[in-house]
């Protein structure tokens, strides 16, 4: 799964953990003039390797959906009780087998002050991924799945687990990486209008449980969307904070 890109100082965090040869940092003026340019450029499926591709389960009951648009309203309390709320605006292009090229607008008071481009697996594992502070002059590297060593489907019916085990490093990245473990378990079935009355169909809730390096990192909820194939983050809780996100808006 991907870092979330509402704690852009975890990003910076993390990445001190990481070795690099090459560095994937990029002028956010250039990344922000051209938005659908630089997502067919670097968060294509075509950007995978071929060992990363092979191994993510074939989804033979693929919607291919087109293009949707979600907003989601966040509310964050960090530790020290300190809170925030902010919108993120998703713009989700299905590429096929099961894979989702996203592009994140979060916005704060009325202004837009990060981007997050994605390619990712059913919304819920990150394949890769950028953030672009727009208030800065460069973006932060690019972050990769580098290995593959478990990558379960995800299940549709409650009560299955699925679980995915990988290394996530930067792009380029010679050396190193953090080991990742993802696990979940669908708990029930509902009607996605509990969420929202635009969406149709019905929702699967999951529990889920990201580790780096052994050690746990996170507790997510996530609502995946039966119709069209992808998941909504609902819940995360760190251990310096808590944010719950709620669909206020979606155009299908």
């Amino acid at each position: 799964m991907f870092i979330k890109a509402h704690d852009v100082r975890g990003l910076a965090a993390l990445s001190m953990l990481l070795l690099s040869a090459c560095s994937s940092v990029a002028s956010v003026k250039e990344v922000t003039a051209d938005q659908t340019g630089y997502m067919t450029k670097k968060f294509s499926p075509k950007s995978l390797s071929a060992n990363i591709e092979k191994k993510i389960p074939p989804t033979v009951d693929s919607t291919n959906f087109g293009q949707l648009k979600i907003t989601v309203e966040a509310s964050n309390e960090q530790s020290d009780g300190k809170k925030q709320s902010y919108k993120n605006v998703m713009t989700l292009t299905d590429v096929g087998n099961g894979q989702i090229e996203r592009l994140m607008e979060q916005i704060s008071n009325d202004i837009s002050y990060n981007l997050v481009y994605a390619l990712t697996y059913k919304g819920i594992v990150g394949l890769r991924w950028q953030a672009v502070p727009l208030l800065g002059t460069r973006t932060t590297p690019l972050y990769e799945i580098r290995d593959v060593t478990r990558f379960d489907a995800i299940p549709s019916k409650a009560n299955n687990e699925f679980v995915v085990e990988y290394t996530m490093g930067r792009e380029n990245q010679m050396a190193g990486g953090i080991t990742t473990q993802l696990a979940c378990k669908s708990t029930r079935i509902f009607d996605a209008k509990e969420l929202n009355e635009k969406l149709p169909g019905l929702a699967t809730e999951f529990n889920c449980q990201q580790l780096y390096n052994k050690a746990v990192q996170s507790h997510s909820k996530w609502v995946m969307l039966q119709k069209y194939g992808f998941a909504i983050m609902t819940e995360e809780i760190t251990s310096t904070q808590k944010t719950y996100f709620r669909v206020i808006d979606f155009n299908g």
